[in-house]
């Protein structure tokens, strides 16, 4: 299978999932504030679900046509059941709707989760493409403090790339690119000092 990472908006979208157990509750724990409408399927529900603000149902299911009502071409499908014969035939199910969905601990979707961190407003997803989970969280959490540092220049980066030309200093890009690796730059940054890494940022357009 070959992936691409893409960044999804999900603006208006319903999120299912379909079982109430630990593998559930996992994905709930980085999706259910992403969305607003977020509904959980099952007839039982693990403790670990309780702590998230999400609609529970309670349903036993054996087909997708139980689920129909719940699921449209507006509706993003976690199937985390654990009946493997009832996941495949909702998989079925949401591929002949033209529903997007993704099966637990399965690659064959038409989307996987990569490891992700938030620090921010700076989102970095890592992916083996299915092949090792444990190798994703590793090497995001490796990150996570470089995503941590950089995410405070991220202010003063977004206004000066609405204020500077894109032709400016050699292009707009290598400008950033010598502005990051700018060693001044970045020690006001880490201080805490924003005005005043704003002021140095100007400056170099002048110089």
């Amino acid at each position: 299978m070959v992936f691409i990472p893409i960044m999804l908006n999900v603006t208006g979208k319903k999120l299912l999932v379909i079982g109430g157990g630990k593998a559930a509750a996992l994905k709930l724990k980085s999706l259910a504030t992403k969305f607003d409408d977020v509904t959980v399927v099952s007839d039982r529900f693990d403790r670990s679900i309780e702590e998230f603000n999400v609609k529970k149902v309670t349903l036993h299911i054996n087909s997708p046509n139980s689920l129909s009502k719940m699921i449209d071409r507006n509706t993003i499908v976690v199937i985390a059941s654990d009946d493997e014969k009832v996941n495949a035939k909702i998989r079925e199910y949401c591929a002949k709707e033209g529903v997007l969905y993704n099966s637990v601990d399965r690659i064959d979707s038409p989307f996987i989760f990569p490891a992700v961190l938030n620090a921010g407003g700076v989102t970095v997803s890592v992916s083996t493409e299915g092949r090792s989970p444990s190798l994703s969280r590793f090497l995001r959490d490796e990150l996570a403090p470089l995503a941590n540092r950089y995410s405070k220049a991220l202010p003063i980066l977004e206004e000066l790339r609405n204020l500077i030309p894109r032709n400016c200093c050699g292009g707009q890009a290598r400008y950033f690119q010598n502005l990051l690796h700018d060693p001044e730059f970045m020690k006001l940054v880490d201080e805490g000092d924003i005005l005043g890494a704003r002021e140095y940022a100007m400056g170099l357009l002048k110089s």
